[in-house]
């Protein structure tokens, strides 16, 4: 399996959150990560994972939303403009392994949780004993034979100027993850990485 881009590694790592769709149209959603195999590696709630029926061998969609947000035709500047909405998201499909070996689950559990605690500076409160504490309680599973589609949507189309009108204006409304990527450079996003 190819590895994901890593404009697309990037996006994940900034919004792990995801939304997850499976075949019988049940939704959840839990915190992924790609793992070195190129593999997405999550946890759920054994509750929740029997309500998503996830089983191994099972289809699963996992939907990662980046930034977003409503562009206004008066957002380009002078002239004439559609409204819309610039996204930057991906969808995953993948075949569902469930992880039954300890060892490997204790490894996927304690990884994640490293992960996003790192972005809170408190990754030593994962200890070994709060793994074990959780363990009992979760499914630990990784999605493979990945299918990626992924959307940016960032008004590539617009001149450059246009491009740097909306980026001032997305800015002046707070939304400075969708600023920094609509910023009038031009180019293909899909190779530009880092998010925000």
């Amino acid at each position: 399996m190819p590895a994901p881009s890593l404009a697309l590694q990037a996006l994940v790592t900034a919004y792990p959150f995801a939304t997850l769709v499976s075949t019988n149209l049940e939704v959840a959603a839990a915190p992924l990560r790609f793992t070195a195999e190129g593999h997405l590696e999550g946890h759920l709630a054994r509750a929740t994972a029997q309500r998503l029926s996830l089983a191994s061998q099972a289809s699963l969609l996992a939907i990662f939303q980046g930034p977003h947000g409503y562009v206004s035709a008066a957002d380009y500047g002078p002239g004439a403009a559609v409204p819309t909405w610039n996204t930057v998201r991906l969808e995953a499909r993948g075949s569902v392994k469930i992880l039954q070996d300890d060892t490997a689950r204790r490894r996927a559990l304690k990884a994640q949780l490293d992960a996003l605690e790192s972005a809170t500076a408190q990754a030593d409160h994962v200890t070994d004993a709060l793994v074990e504490r959780l363990l009992p309680g979760i499914i630990v599973f990784q999605l493979g034979a990945l299918v990626l589609k992924s959307t940016f949507k960032l008004s590539q189309q617009k001149p450059l100027a246009a491009q740097s009108a909306l980026a001032e204006a997305l800015a002046q409304r707070g939304q400075r993850a969708l600023s920094q990527l609509t910023d009038g450079r031009g180019g293909d996003r899909h190779v530009w990485p880092p998010f925000p």
